[in-house]
């Protein structure tokens, strides 16, 4: 008899590609894995690795074996969760879904809250994955429903894998952000250089009254000095117009007139660039989307999430690209859309073996509703 533990190695084998990999994800040494697969293999009667080098890779029978591992582990959570009770007119049980962080951040918490208004009986959790991660997570079982966006180069097709179900949510464009314009400070009244020589102030007419010696000066027709006004402000300013300026020309052109305008990336190609660190989504993206518009990205600032990434653009040190919805109003930036438009799809994907349970269901019904809410 297989045993289902040892078929979910075999299946994360197939998905991770080393044995160390699926050490790391199952908690355990690689030479527990190694011992664990060589059992499954005397259990199924058939050969299922061959040795590459250091690596141990799945033979045609192997590679068959792991997909039926990842169907059969399947339907024992099914069954696990119709003796739970899924199969109640309120879902029941727990699952994962894996997103990508502005997804996450957003219509995805939106739909986890509706659920748990609505389906208090069902627990779902979150784990944030880079877009590239969620689809290998979802058929390794790491997650049950994968929120994902299809690779920004729509011209290459998408592999048809027919273990994957996909629901379509959102289109997603790609925007360019650079810093916000600076907004104007109102401006405040000359600081008190001293009280003026007294034969120097004009005669006090009758009912007058002339203030004591040392007092601040009365504020001069026309002139606002509200509590606060002589803080510090525009020193500050002139810093950050000063830091914009010394970025070196990171935030490049700007159409004053129109922010809405579309904008050509080769107009910033003297521009200081900014990125997630290399091998994420977006910085594949920013990659490509430069070269195509024929020329190399300035990289100047390297983060592993989009908060930090957008302080510094914020801050006039960087340009960047994101689509729209990472785009965090928090941070004082302008969106522009690209001349060549750049869009991804984000769809929900689930493992076809599992898509007929009852809480997958409320829970993709849930993010096409928060998905299209937020649109």
């Amino acid at each position: 008899m297989l045993d289902p533990w040892r078929l979910k190695l075999l299946a994360d084998l197939a998905s991770l590609g080393t044995v160390r990999a699926v050490a790391q994800s199952a908690h355990l040494s690689p030479s527990t894995v190694s011992q664990q697969l060589s059992v499954l293999e005397r259990e199924s009667g058939a050969r299922l690795f061959e040795r590459a080098g250091r690596r141990l890779r799945l033979t045609e029978a192997g590679e068959t074996l792991a997909r039926h591992a990842r169907v059969i582990l399947d339907q024992m959570d099914t069954a696990r969760a119709e003796i739970a009770g899924d199969t109640a007119p309120t879902p029941t049980g727990r699952l994962t879904i894996g997103a990508f962080t502005s997804a996450a951040n957003t219509f995805v918490l939106a739909a986890v809250q509706h659920l748990h208004t609505q389906a208090p009986r069902l627990r779902v959790d979150i784990q944030e994955l880079d877009p590239t991660e969620t689809l290998p997570a979802l058929r390794r079982g790491a997650c049950d429903v994968a929120v994902t966006a299809d690779l920004f180069d729509s011209t290459a097709p998408a592999p048809v894998d027919a273990e994957i179900l996909h629901t379509p949510l959102a289109t997603d464009h790609v925007v360019l952000v650079t810093p916000a314009p600076p907004t104007p400070l109102p401006l405040a009244a000359p600081p008190h250089l001293g009280t003026p020589p007294r034969a120097a102030q004009p005669p006090a007419g009758p009912g007058s009254h002339t203030p004591p010696v040392g007092a601040p000066p009365a504020p001069r027709p026309g002139t606002a000095r509200a509590r606060g006004a002589c803080k510090p402000a525009a020193p500050a300013a002139a810093s950050t117009a000063a830091t914009r300026a010394a970025a070196g020309g990171a935030a490049a052109p700007r159409a004053a007139a129109d922010d809405a305008a579309p904008v050509d990336l080769a107009d910033y190609a003297e521009a200081r660039w900014s990125a997630e660190r290399p091998g994420s989504w977006t910085h594949d993206l920013i990659t490509w989307a430069c070269r195509r518009a024929g020329f190399e990205p300035d990289v100047t600032g390297l983060f592993a999430s989009y908060g930090p990434l957008l302080a510094h653009v914020e801050a006039g040190l960087s340009v960047t690209l994101l689509p729209e919805l990472a785009v965090d109003p928090r941070y004082r930036v302008t969106a522009r859309p690209l001349r060549e438009p750049v869009k991804r799809q984000i769809t929900a994907a689930v493992r076809a073996s599992a898509a007929q349970r009852p809480s997958i269901a409320a829970v993709l019904a849930a993010l096409e509703a928060t998905a299209a809410a937020s649109r």
